[in-house]
């Protein structure tokens, strides 16, 4: 993959996911209504993942919208975001586009890499705060966990 992949494939995601960035936000409230204790804890990252993060052309405004709910709530907290996609990914082009759209707007936003195909499990249990997939869901063999509570999926049938 290039540069020029992730231009083109911009465009389209781009605009597909801007019209969920309302839903991102309405999940780290609801998360926040549920556990606020969580975000009082600025000496444990909030940590994000991200399955299935391809290039991260279609990654930077879902997480600028998370990250901004986040600190919005807790402004001293630091982020820790996991980019996840299989292990042949092109890993260098997914940090550089993140970082590059990312951290000139936020402090204390730490960006790693997770090359694991989430068919599996990627992290461990209970590590992470806040997960999302932009466009792979669909290829989950198993609904990603057996809680009732705090799993949001944006495509529902009324938006599809």
């Amino acid at each position: 993959m290039s540069d020029i992949y992730n231009e083109a494939c911009g465009d389209w995601s781009n605009q597909s996911i801007t019209t969920t960035m309302r839903d991102l936000v309405a999940c780290v409230n609801r998360y926040y209504a549920l556990n606020p204790a969580r975000f009082d804890d600025t000496d444990t990252p909030f940590v994000i993942a991200e399955y299935g993060c391809a290039t991260g052309a279609a990654s930077v405004l879902p997480l600028k919208a998370i990250i901004s709910a986040v600190r919005k709530i807790s402004p001293e907290m630091p982020i820790q975001v996991f980019l996840n996609d299989l292990p042949e990914n092109h890993h260098s082009l997914v940090i550089q586009t993140v970082t590059d759209g990312l951290l000139p707007q936020f402090e204390d936003v730490f960006i790693m890499v997770a090359g694991k195909d989430f068919t599996q499990q990627v992290f461990p249990t209970g590590s992470i705060d806040f997960a999302f997939s932009n466009m792979t869901l669909m290829i989950l063999p198993l609904p990603p966990s057996p809680r009732t509570d705090n799993i949001f999926f944006l495509a529902t049938p009324e938006k599809l």
